[in-house]
This record gives structure tokens, C-alpha cells and sequence, in this order.
């Protein structure tokens, strides 16, 4: 009885063993993925941090982008002859996500649904990256949001400390600064 407990033990580790291998695969669009963006707008305006996440969802994929960026807030506190006068503070803010679904077109190309199979998501093999449009994605690490924002800073600080600002000068600017926090809407 003993030795039949044990080839039958044996026997159930060794099929959990294999069914377990057998899953680690995983999906190589799957995950969590981020690219960024200088702003076009104005080189003092905050660059874009982008988050990608692809969830397999049956046959298709669901995708939820996110931006996140400093956005320049002032307000006004007075003027100094005609030359109006700000507090002016980098606030992060994170936009509303979008969704959309897409299929497998290949092996490495999603089809966003709804396109006409113009918009693709290619994955490129030799780096393991995203490509969308021209944007290049890349896998998504801890960290990686708070180390953007914190190069954001110091560019954004290095501009306004060389008073390099595009149509915006520091004599402008009674306080400047930054915040991780939605402001007053006042």
C-alpha cells in the first residue's frame, strides 16, 4: 500500500510539474508598458509619460493608455508695472485612460480594432520593445514613473533657472515649484 501511495504521489507532482512548466509562457504583448514623449508644444511644458497596458482578453487584447505630465498652473497675484506677476507650480496630472481592443494580426503585430488595420502595435523581437506608430514602448519597471518625474523637475528647473522658458521669463514668476497633487481650481 505504502509503495502505491508513493508512485501514485510521484505521479501527480510529476503532471503538476509539467502543467506548471507548460504555462510559464506567457504572452509577449501582455504587461504593462511605457513610453515618452517630449512636448511639442513648448520646451518648458512638461514631457508626456505614457503608460500601455494590454490585458489578453479571449481572442482579443484590451489596451488602456494613460498620459501622465507636469501641467503649468499660474496664478495671478498681482502685477509689477504692466507686467503681470505668478505663482507658478508644475502640478502632475494623470488624463482619464482610453480603451480599445485589437487582435493578433501575426505573431508579433496587433490590429487595433476599428483601423482598417492602419494602426498597428509591432513587437520588436531583438529588444523585447513595443512599437506604436513611432512611439517605442518598452516594458514598464518599479521606479520608473518616479525617476521620469524627478528628471522632469530638473529640467523644468534647469530652464527656469537659466531663464530659458520660451515666451515665459522669470521675472514673471513670484514662486516656482512643483506638486504631485491636483490643485485648487479657484
Amino acid at each position: 500500500m505504502n509503495k502505491i501511495f508513493k508512485i501514485l504521489t510521484a505521479s501527480v507532482m510529476l503532471i503538476a510539474a509539467l502543467a506548471i512548466a507548460g504555462c510559464g509562457g506567457g504572452d509577449k504583448f501582455a504587461g504593462n508598458w511605457v513610453s515618452t514623449k517630449n512636448s511639442t508644444f513648448s520646451k518648458f511644458d512638461g514631457s508626456d509619460y505614457r503608460q500601455l497596458k494590454i490585458e489578453k482578453n479571449g481572442d482579443s487584447y484590451l489596451l488602456t493608455e494613460t498620459n501622465n505630465h507636469y501641467n503649468l498652473k499660474e496664478k495671478k497675484i498681482g502685477n509689477k508695472g504692466f507686467l503681470p506677476i505668478f505663482d507658478a507650480t508644475f502640478v502632475w496630472e494623470t488624463k482619464k485612460p482610453t480603451q480599445t481592443s485589437a487582435k493578433l494580426r501575426d505573431e508579433n503585430t496587433l490590429v487595433v480594432d476599428g483601423t482598417m488595420n492602419m494602426a498597428t502595435i509591432t513587437y520588436v523581437e531583438k529588444d523585447g520593445t513595443l512599437l506604436v506608430g513611432k512611439q517605442v514602448y518598452s516594458k514598464e519597471k518599479e521606479g520608473n514613473m518616479q525617476k521620469f518625474k524627478e528628471e522632469e523637475q530638473k529640467r523644468l528647473q534647469a530652464l527656469y533657472d537659466a531663464d530659458d522658458m520660451g515666451f515665459y521669463h522669470k521675472e514673471s514668476f513670484n514662486s516656482f515649484g512643483f506638486s504631485d497633487a491636483p490643485t485648487d481650481k479657484k
